[in-house]
Order: C-alpha cells, then sequence, then structure tokens
C-alpha cells in the first residue's frame, strides 16, 4: 500500500488522493499537514526508484565485467546476387 495511501486515509476528503494521482498541481492547494504528506510520498517514491535503479546499474556493470570477450570470426562482405543493385 502507499505511503500516501496509508497516511491520507482518514482525511475528510477521500477523494484527495485520486486528485493527487491525476494531477501533482493539487498539492499546492492542499492544507499544509496533507501537503506535507504528499510531498513525503513523492520523495518517498522517488527514493525509492533511485536505489532500484541504481541496483539495475550495478548488476549491468558487473555483467559486463564477467562476460568474456571473444573475437568474432572474420566474414566477408556478401556481393549481391545477380540482378540485383548495389546500395
Amino acid at each position: 500500500m502507499s505511503l500516501l495511501l496509508l497516511c491520507l486515509r482518514n482525511s475528510p476528503d477521500e477523494q484527495v488522493i485520486d486528485k493527487i494521482r491525476k494531477s501533482t498541481s493539487i498539492i499546492r492547494d492542499l492544507p499544509s499537514h496533507q501537503r506535507e504528506i504528499a510531498i513525503s510520498a513523492y520523495a518517498h517514491a522517488l527514493h525509492v526508484v533511485f536505489v532500484v535503479n541504481l541496483i539495475w546499474a550495478l548488476l549491468a556493470i558487473l555483467g559486463v565485467f564477467v562476460m568474456k570477450d571473444e573475437q568474432m570470426p572474420e566474414v566477408e562482405p556478401s556481393k549481391p546476387a545477380e540482378g540485383e543493385e548495389e546500395a
């Protein structure tokens, strides 16, 4: 369950969550308590996204180091078939 949903669930206006999800411009019009909750929920979500992407990037870098470097065999360029023009 999202942090925003947990914090604003007891809000008198239950539609606040849907409004925030549809447009972030509503945040500036919220009462200060709800605004702080919404901003901290967005900050938490961005932090989670950053950490997950950092983990994927580190795994990709580790994957590059364990790859075996093999030489590819030399191949002659293919010749066009009869009746075809070269590009």
